[in-house]
């Protein structure tokens, strides 16, 4: 596979292109903030999905505010000012970040390890995903509650 680097209004024309014809795109996996669900060099067949149609527990792709591209858990979504945000975060990680619509490149749907074409992670992990996220913000508001 040739790599080909590309400023974010280069990649965004790339997408539309891509996404309007039914099409799907291939992501490489680097670091490893979903891991084991996604290792450092996994290939993500990624495609466009509205929003309102991601789930809890869905591996999306996102812009940050940099350019650069990201694959995280939604652990939280919410429609504030007529805009979803969502709240995603890596499995290894304790915070989410908060990502507007607009930032969302699509869902996983396809992860390529190897040889191997497997189904994007959404097994248990997923579910402990989601809890452990719950709990910690639970343990952080109980803290607050009871530090005042």
């Amino acid at each position: 596979m040739r790599e080909i680097i590309l400023d974010s209004d280069g990649l965004r024309g790339i997408l539309a292109e891509i996404f309007s014809n039914g099409g799907s795109f291939p992501f490489k996996a680097l670091g490893g903030s979903m891991y084991p669900a996604l290792r450092n060099g996994d290939v993500l067949l990624v495609e466009a999905i509205p929003a309102t149609n991601l789930a809890l527990g869905d591996v999306v792709v996102f812009r940050r505010i940099d350019g650069g591209l990201v694959a995280h858990r939604v652990v939280a979504k919410a429609l504030r000012e007529s805009q979803w945000r969502l709240s995603v975060r890596g499995d290894t990680r304790r915070d989410a970040e908060d990502v507007p619509e607009d930032n969302v490149v699509g869902r996983v749907v396809a992860v390529k390890r190897g040889d191997k074409l497997m189904q994007p992670p959404t097994s248990s992990r997923r579910i402990i995903g989601i809890l452990r996220y719950k709990v910690l913000l639970l343990l952080q508001w109980a803290t607050r509650i009871i530090r005042k």
